[in-house]
Parts: C-alpha cells; sequence; structure tokens
C-alpha cells in the first residue's frame, strides 16, 4: 500500500491556495467560456490579489490544465493506496476506473471537450494536463515497480494513453453531458482502455 504523507501548515495552506484559484479558473471557464479567463477575475473571484496569481501559476492555462492533472493524480494516488501492494498495476488501474468518478473532475473535462469543438487552446489545456498527468505516472511507476525503468516508462505510457484516448473521446461526443448514462459511457471507455492496453488490438473492435 502507497503511503500519504500529511502536509505541514504551509504546505496545507499553499494547496488550499492552489485549490482556490483553479476552482475560480474553472467557475469562470464554465460561465464565460475560455475567453473570459481572466488573472485579475480568477484572483478576485478566489479573494487574493493578481499578483499572488502570478505567484502560483504562469498563465490562465496554466491554472486550468493544474486542474485536470491533479484530478488525475488524486485519482490514482488516492486509488492505488487502497489496493493491495502485490496487485498488479493493470488489476490496481482496472479496479479504479470501475468505481466511482468526482463530478468535478468529468464536468471539468466535459466542458474542455465541448470548447474544444470551436476553440483549440481549449484541447491544448486537455492534452497539456495528460501530459503532465504521464510525467507523474512515469516517475511513480518507477518507484513503484523498481527494475529496468523502461519497463515502468512503458507501462506508464501505455496506461496514460489508453486514458486519454478514453477521455477525449468522451469528453468531445457527450457534449457537456453529465447525465448517469453520459458517466457509465465514460467508465465503459476507461475499462476499454485497459482491456486495450491488456490484450492489444488484435481483436475486432466492438462499437
Amino acid at each position: 500500500m502507497t503511503a500519504i504523507h500529511p502536509l505541514g501548515l504551509r504546505e496545507r495552506k499553499k494547496a488550499k491556495t492552489t485549490t482556490d484559484l483553479i476552482d475560480a479558473a474553472y467557475a469562470l471557464f464554465i460561465e464565460k467560456g475560455l475567453s473570459g479567463v481572466t488573472a485579475e477575475g480568477i484572483a478576485e473571484r478566489a479573494g487574493v490579489s493578481r499578483r499572488t496569481f502570478f505567484n502560483y501559476f504562469p498563465t490562465t492555462e496554466a491554472a486550468l490544465t493544474r486542474g485536470i492533472s491533479d484530478s488525475l493524480i488524486d485519482l490514482l494516488t488516492v486509488g492505488l493506496a487502497s489496493r493491495p501492494a502485490d496487485e498488479s498495476v493493470l488489476d490496481s488501474f482496472e479496479a479504479i476506473a470501475s468505481g466511482g468518478n468526482d463530478p468535478d473532475f468529468l464536468r471539468r473535462i466535459a466542458q474542455l471537450g465541448a470548447a474544444g469543438a470551436s476553440d483549440p487552446t481549449a484541447k491544448e489545456i486537455l492534452h497539456a494536463a495528460i501530459l503532465d498527468w504521464m510525467a507523474w505516472f512515469i516517475d511513480f511507476l518507477r518507484t513503484r515497480v523498481g527494475g529496468d525503468p523502461f519497463d515502468a516508462t512503458h507501462l506508464a505510457t501505455a496506461i496514460c494513453a489508453a486514458a486519454q484516448a478514453a477521455i477525449i473521446t468522451w469528453a468531445e461526443r457527450n457534449d457537456a453531458d453529465l447525465s448517469p448514462e453520459s458517466v457509465n459511457d465514460f467508465r465503459v471507455l476507461l475499462l476499454r482502455s485497459v482491456h486495450h492496453v491488456r490484450r492489444g488490438f488484435d481483436e475486432t473492435p466492438t462499437a
């Protein structure tokens, strides 16, 4: 089981400010679209100065990117910590994918996917978030799995690429729909992505 170490007071304050800024950025994005997400607006909504915003993020896009990558990292960190230490990474990932999904995370990727149909910046944010998550996952698996770093890198990259296919496919086709049926569709796509990593593409894809 992976240990999760508690944060000190200073780290907790920084983490809260980071979360507040990200939440403010997404609140503006959902209300006004990407063009309505400004550093001034984020800072005002989060109750901090514009200077504080730039102490945490270089751009508004970086705040939006972090909102997705942090959710993915948190999902795996908490999920893997609850799984048996001797369980395979793919089995653990499949169990996590079968479980519940964070509604805020789903809302964010759904909105980015819908916006990405007409705004390439939204697509870039989603892709950048997945790349950040992949970099974290590679380091995580190199520590957890050990052995040849190539094997951990290959496995992490395969899982993240498969999950990326599920995330982007669902985000682009659901038109910001968060109904139970749509959320279940997301879960099904994630499980299909795990299946392809396990078995490859030697079988005829199903509709």
